[in-house]
């Protein structure tokens, strides 16, 4: 057994992403558990500081500051640090296929110099994700890591069908979710706030799309929805009215000037939709207020053209809020087949100019249809046909029941077991 050893890291960290959420969280369980029998150097993408070396020895450098050349994935830089150095014990990369699967020839590389040389031969750890079907340019070469590492069964499906030999190293490990950040609000406090923060339309029919404006996220097919949705909702004649909240910076470089786009619509702002203020964009969110915002929210509305992992749909579940989410990518498990949520099952092909990747697009009509049964099964116009009430508090309970058991401390204890044994250190 070894007493400690040292890692070499990249990955989002130090900043507000889905990968950043999850690659903070495994290593403060790995530092939780193992102390200083680890030391991590981390290059950290989308973080933009200066280096910091924490109390415990973990140094945390910029992506775009790692290396001369500028590459804000900090490939440069990692493999600098990883061929200049011998005191790494293995490597530990979490990140899109199509990021990192130009660099492995270079890691190899790196890897059998080190050997011809005598000189101390790192163990490689991949963790990964994809959100759609994928070509075999990503997988040729992910044989080469000593453990890898998916998501979901999803991914780990995408990747065996391309290449049958990652069999033996490929092992499935979910995301998680922290649960003393997300959780249901007692009714008190959860009304005060929902009065407090939707003002004179807390007393509509909220759905949230809580999300980053980007692309893949496909705002616009929400916005669209909703509209339509709405339009008939007012021919019924119902007292409560239907609500929009998009939770994302509104004029994201990556995604849609959101404010525009709603203007040539029929809704007004702060009537029928809120956006984020120009504050909360600037200075962010805090995990507290999201936590609030979910359980303000009557229906959580995603129409994403695929999640690798889908976080905000784990959130939603630990706070029971009921989701609307498409039926693909890693949705088709993590609803259990459309136990766990209200399910969108209608498709049209589309790519994005960024990637050129074929993924799902929300069909707009079923969208509607499921905007208006939802609420209107809130409304309790539906018990007398579907028993909707019951079935819907059985979903949310089953939802809220398998996120709860997707808590970091639950599902640390698989990577805290899985460093153990592939860095020889007693768990």
């Amino acid at each position: 057994m070894q007493d400690n050893s040292k890692v070499l890291c990249l990955f989002d960290y130090k900043c507000h992403t889905g990968w950043a959420s999850t690659s903070t969280n495994i290593i403060q369980q790995l530092k939780n558990h193992y102390g200083k029998k680890i030391q991590f150097d981390i290059i950290a993408i989308n973080y933009f500081g200066e280096p910091i070396i924490e109390s415990d020895g973990t140094y945390i450098i910029s992506a775009v500051k790692s290396a001369t050349k500028i590459d804000k994935h900090g490939r440069m830089g990692f493999l600098k640090i990883l061929k200049e150095s011998n005191d790494y014990d293995a490597i530990f990369i979490m990140e899109d296929l199509g990021v990192i699967t130009p660099m492995i020839p270079v890691i190899k590389f790196i890897r059998d110099e080190k050997i011809k040389n005598n000189k101390k031969v790192f163990k490689s750890i991949f963790y990964t994700c994809v959100d759609c079907n994928i070509t075999n340019d990503f997988t040729s070469d992910l044989d080469f890591f000593t453990s890898f590492f998916a998501y979901t069964e999803y991914t780990s499906k995408q990747l065996l069908n391309l290449n049958p030999k990652l069999l033996n190293s490929l092992q499935i490990i979910n995301s998680g979710i922290n649960t003393n950040e997300f959780y249901v609000l007692d009714n008190y406090e959860n009304l005060k706030f929902r009065k407090e923060y939707f003002a004179e339309n807390a007393d509509k029919i909220i759905f949230s799309n809580i999300n980053r404006n980007q692309s893949r996220k496909d705002m616009p097919t929400t916005i669209f929805s909703f509209v339509k949705a709405r339009e008939i909702w007012e021919t019924k004649g119902y007292d409560r009215k239907l609500f929009l909240y998009l939770h994302c910076d509104p004029k994201d470089p990556m995604g849609w000037d959101l404010r525009l786009l709603l203007k040539q619509t029929n809704l007004v702002e702060n009537e029928d939709y809120k956006l984020l203020s120009e504050d909360f964009c600037k200075n962010g969110t805090t995990l507290e207020m999201l936590n609030k915002i979910y359980n303000a929210t009557d229906v959580y509305l995603t129409t994403t053209l695929g999640e690798g992992w889908g976080l905000t749909f784990v959130e939603a579940a630990v706070t029971k809020t009921p989701i609307i989410a498409p039926y693909s990518s890693s949705f088709m498990e993590m609803s259990k087949n459309s136990e766990r949520a209200y399910m969108l099952k209608q498709f049209n092909p589309t790519a994005n100019v960024s990637d050129s990747m074929i993924r799902l697009q929300c069909n707009q009509d079923e969208v509607v249809d499921k905007i208006l049964y939802v609420a209107e099964g809130l409304m309790g116009k539906l018990d007398s046909t579907n028993n909707f009430t019951k079935l819907h508090k059985d979903m949310i309970e089953k939802a809220y029941i398998w996120a709860t058991n997707l808590s970091w401390d639950i599902v640390g204890k698989s990577w805290i077991k899985s460093f153990g044994e592939i860095l020889n250190i007693e768990v």
